[in-house]
């Protein structure tokens, strides 16, 4: 299988392919294969094409991220969600610094208040 390491696992594949062919609405079967087709240089008239995309869909509705009507696909309420926070992180997260604690000083005036040696 030469070239098939460098891209991702068909199940990422099939999560972008929801959510960008048809702007998050209904993926229909032929649409989903000219997705893939288009961005991943997939030959999806083999068969192992139609064997990985039945497994990757089957594992995404039993996880019940997707929703099959009739022959077209779409996720689901919860999978909207997860598609978010799996794989949609803003730029202002990614380079956020992580706030430091911050230390407490104690006040040294009321330690020498008037003190000292008074002179004659």
């Amino acid at each position: 299988m030469t070239g098939s390491s460098a891209r991702p696992p068909y199940v990422e594949m099939l999560d972008a392919a929801l959510r960008r062919a048809n702007n998050g609405g209904k993926v229909s079967r032929i649409k989903l294969a000219q997705y893939f087709r288009d961005e991943y240089d997939v030959d999806t008239d083999h068969a192992s094409y139609k064997n990985s995309i039945k497994k990757a869909l089957e594992k995404r509705m039993k996880e019940g991220y997707v929703k099959q009507e009739g022959q077209s696909f779409m996720f689901t309420e919860e999978g909207e969600k997860w598609y978010r926070e799996e794989y949609e992180t803003t730029a202002e997260e990614e380079d956020e610094p992580k706030a430091k604690p911050v230390k407490s000083k104690k006040s040294s005036a009321s330690k020498k208040a008037n003190g000292g040696k008074k002179g004659k």
